[in-house]
């Protein structure tokens, strides 16, 4: 099987490498022991992680929610993440972040969130963000919408 796949990818142009029968496997940014069943944090060798700078022009949620979204799953367990963790606080530091890095349980061993399965059709605006925009972008594409699909065109439903 492995010489059948390295010859359908030689075919195209590609190559790729295959290895077998791993105990230990790095996949993107988590190394999982596969004897054990744990995993760990994996960065490249010299690889240090950069984040999005706290005075960036990026929309105030995003630089607020990033200290959080690093994530913690990861680290199989406490242990793990207290080994890794300074790192990641280095890094938060040095993009003027005060917050730390923070373990959160495992979410399997959490209660599922229950999901609301409705279908709906929406067409979302996403304008996109700028601090420097003094415009009120939705404001004027909301007024656009009302103008052009007022109340009783069969297209209001869709586009409100």
């Amino acid at each position: 099987m492995k010489k059948d796949i390295i010859k359908s990818f030689n075919q195209l142009g590609l190559r790729i490498t295959i290895q077998t029968n791993l105990r230990t496997v790095n996949f993107i940014d988590v190394t999982f022991n596969l004897s054990n069943g744990k995993y760990y944090p994996y960065r490249k060798p010299n690889d240090k992680p950069l984040y999005i700078n706290r005075l960036s022009n990026h929309p105030l949620p995003i630089l607020g929610q990033l200290p959080t979204a690093i994530s913690t799953d990861i680290s199989h367990d406490v242990d793990v993440f207290q080994e890794a963790a300074p790192l990641y606080n280095n890094a938060l530091r040095e993009s003027g972040y005060t917050e730390n890095v923070e373990y959160v349980e495992n979410r399997k061993n959490q209660e599922p969130v229950s999901k609301r399965n409705r279908a709906r059709r929406v067409t979302w605006f996403n304008p996109s963000y700028s601090k420097n925009v003094i415009t009120w972008v939705g404001q004027k594409f909301l007024k656009l919408i009302d103008k052009h699909f007022p109340v009783g065109s069969k297209l209001r439903k869709v586009f409100n």
